[in-house]
């Protein structure tokens, strides 16, 4: 248990300047997307409006229902969520900036969900603050180590040196199952049981 403390110790030292960037650039895009939606802008909203109606039309013909349970939903949340963290983090091992898209994506998502939602701020501290106070940090933290591996890449690509010299996949791969995992697990938990609850009671 030392050794699993000292790793998440040393991990968030190293990483929490730039995960600080990480979720101002998250709030950022919630606030624009949010306010994009509400106003309309480029059609957002109709556009949006127009989706769900659609989606609940294809649902209902196609009788498509759920059996996998609470459990099931939690499992498939959590390697959902694992998932996600391991492409961006593969990702970023070509010196090309796609994970950028994710780290973009996420939060402008939040912000639509939010800005379609008549009360949007009810809507964040039920059905995305609880989960997400584990989420977001294990996002910021993949995108951290994305962005470390990625000016890494480049760097080596500067000085004529391999892509992956002096990257520390012993390091990576350790966070990503000692630190991430468990926090996408923990993340899976909320989500699938706590927050449906105070989903209902917030109706």
């Amino acid at each position: 248990m030392t050794k699993i403390g000292t790793i998440w110790r040393e991990t968030f030292r190293r990483y929490w300047r730039t995960m600080v960037i990480f979720a101002i650039i998250n709030v950022v895009i919630w606030f624009v997307v949010l306010a994009l939606v509400k106003f309309n802008a480029f059609g957002l909203h109709d556009l949006a409006l127009k989706s769900i109606k659609a989606n609940f039309v294809n649902d209902a013909s196609s009788h498509k229902i759920n059996h996998s349970g609470a459990f099931g939903g939690f499992v498939q949340l959590t390697w959902h969520n694992y998932l996600g963290g391991l492409a961006t983090v593969a990702i970023s091992l070509i010196p090309i900036p796609f994970w950028w898209v994710t780290a973009v994506m996420n939060p402008a998502s939040i912000g639509y969900l939010l800005g379609l939602s008549p009360i949007p701020v009810t809507t964040f501290f039920a059905g995305i603050f609880p989960h997400s106070i584990v989420e977001m940090p294990m996002q910021w933290l993949e995108f951290s180590i994305a962005w470390e591996t990625f000016r890494l890449i480049w760097q080596n690509i500067r000085t004529k040196q391999g892509w992956w010299h002096g990257v520390d996949w012993r390091r990576i791969i350790t966070i990503l199952i000692v630190v991430v995992l468990p926090m996408a697990i923990v993340a899976g938990a909320i989500e699938s049981f706590i927050t449906p609850a105070l989903l209902n009671m917030a109706k």
